[in-house]
C-alpha cells in the first residue's frame, strides 16, 4: 500500500506571497481526474474562453489551484504560491491524487518544463 497524502477542496485560496506561479501540468482531463480522485471542478468563463477550476489545500497546508482551459489545450495547469518549490508541490499533489509520473510534468523555478516532454498545444 502506498503512502498517500491528503487534500481537501476549498472555495478560495490566498497566496502568502501575494502571487501564484505555474508549477506543473497534469495530463488528464478534469473529468478523468474527478472520477479518479473526487476533485470537483467548477465551470467558468472569462475574457479568453471557458474554463474549469478547482482549489485544493494539501495535507502540508500548501494551496494548489487547478485550471483547465477548454480551448485549445488538453490537460490541467497547476498553480501554487510563487515561493513554493515546483517539484515539492507536484510530488505532494501527485501523492494526494494518486497520479503516476507519466501523468504529470513538473516545471522548473523559471516556469519551464523540467522534463523532456512539453504539454500538447493546439
Amino acid at each position: 500500500m502506498s503512502e498517500q497524502t491528503t487534500f481537501r477542496q476549498v472555495g478560495f485560496l490566498s497566496w502568502p506571497s501575494g502571487e501564484r506561479k505555474s508549477v506543473g501540468w497534469i495530463r488528464l482531463s478534469p473529468e478523468a481526474l474527478s472520477e479518479r480522485s473526487g476533485v470537483a471542478f467548477a465551470a467558468g468563463v472569462d475574457d479568453l474562453d471557458p474554463f474549469m477550476e478547482a482549489a485544493l489545500q494539501l495535507g502540508s497546508g500548501r494551496g494548489v489551484f487547478l485550471l483547465h482551459r477548454t480551448v485549445p489545450d488538453y490537460g490541467i495547469d497547476v498553480y501554487a504560491d510563487s515561493f513554493e518549490d515546483p517539484p515539492a508541490v507536484m510530488k505532494e499533489l501527485s501523492a494526494a491524487l494518486d497520479l503516476a509520473a507519466p501523468e504529470t510534468m513538473i516545471f522548473d523555478a523559471s516556469g519551464g518544463a523540467a522534463s523532456s516532454e512539453s504539454p500538447p498545444r493546439g
